[in-house]
């Protein structure tokens, strides 16, 4: 085109944009390696293409990072190879990509079912959301809530069947974090110690909103409660709104659709009175947190002398940062005490005001 659309404000009107043409895949030259034509495969199935050739770039084709995260994965996956994003942006073509794919870049640990030690620890995520919870704050503040309106008859024991199924099926919807010892472990209890009850709750239309925000904004006793409740509003035989909250140490935005289609299924299976019939999952959460520790190792007890160095040189310890060193003799100087003046207010009603008193006198002044 000519020109951009512009708006009447001089911004560009992405409205009246006409349609990207559709990338077409070159007919330039096929793979050439068994690890070429996965690639190029893997490249025509992320970016919808028939066809890819060996020395097409992913990004000319029509990639984003976004596409590039899912390909370094699939990679991952298909071609038991470890990549990185930065891989794919140096190399963008299948040709270039093979060669970061050989026998020197050793894959990950592939992510599989582990056995369960004595005490399972806490995901790095779930160490954050644990000391944000122990802080204190907005006690509510990582509470995950889902709402919905329900019209037709509900089968609130069909419901309380589907919620234990799906606490079964999924661990961390049954885990509770205990101190022990120091540190925190997941306790992973039994699907019927751990199912909350489904209550059903009889409201008015004015109080819904406070109906709905109660349990919403009820805080978590992580250490004793399972981070899943589920109350049911009625506002009529044939009318209901459901309240399901989570707490994000248990779950984010990606979890949405795998956690309510496995509750639909089960709440469908059960009015129909059956079990729903899920297939085991291939891993779970503490499977996952397992297989993190392995692959990033515990940096507490990672020998010094394996830490990552900064620096050369002689020095109370391996690794010693250059930058504290003299630069003519190598060594790391002493500690010593330095002084230093802090500001302090004058005055509690004008902390930074100045009343040009004596110290005495302003302690007697602001007491």
């Amino acid at each position: 085109m000519p020109a951009l659309p512009l708006t009447a404000n001089g911004k560009l009107d992405v409205a009246a944009l006409p349609d990207a043409e559709r990338p077409v895949a070159a007919t330039g030259r096929p793979p050439a390696t068994p690890e070429e034509e996965q690639l190029c495969a893997l490249f025509a199935e992320l970016l919808g293409l028939p066809e890819v050739g060996a020395e097409d770039s992913f990004f000319a084709l029509g990639g984003h990072s976004l596409l590039a995260t899912r390909l370094v994965s699939r990679v991952r996956a298909t071609m038991n190879a470890e990549l990185a994003i930065r891989d794919l942006f140096e190399a963008p073509t299948p040709t270039q990509l093979a060669e970061r794919t050989g026998p020197g870049r050793p894959a990950r640990p592939a992510l599989t079912r582990r056995p369960r030690p004595d005490r399972v620890p806490l995901s790095a995520a779930q160490q954050r959301l644990w000391l944000a919870d122990q802080l204190g704050g907005a006690p509510a503040t990582y509470n995950f809530p889902l709402v919905f309106r329900l019209r037709g008859e509900l089968d609130a024991a069909a419901l309380q069947q589907a919620v234990a199924d799906v606490v079964e099926r999924h661990e961390v919807l049954r885990t509770v974090f205990r101190p022990l010892d120091g540190t925190v472990v997941q306790d992973i209890r039994s699907a019927a110690e751990a199912t909350p009850e489904v209550t059903v709750t009889d409201v008015e239309r004015d109080g819904l909103t406070a109906a709905v925000t109660a349990p919403a904004r009820r805080p978590f006793d992580l250490t004793a409660e399972a981070p899943l409740r589920v109350e049911v509003l009625a506002l009529a035989p044939d009318e209901h709104v459901l309240v399901v909250v989570l707490h994000h140490i248990t779950t984010d935005e990606w979890s949405d659709r795998p956690f309510l289609t496995d509750l639909s299924t089960a709440y469908a299976a059960r009015r129909a009175g059956r079990e729903p019939g899920f297939a085991p999952l291939p891993v779970q959460y503490a499977d996952y947190t397992l297989w993190l520790d392995e692959l990033l190792g515990d940096p507490a007890t990672r020998p010094r002398a394996a830490r990552p160095s900064s620096g050369t040189g002689p020095g109370p310890w391996p690794g010693c940062p250059t930058s504290w060193r003299c630069r003519s003799t190598g060594r790391v100087p002493r500690s010593r005490r330095v002084r230093a003046r802090w500001p302090r207010p004058c005055c509690r009603r004008r902390p930074t005001a100045g009343c040009g008193r004596s110290r005495r006198g302003r302690a007697r002044a602001c007491s």
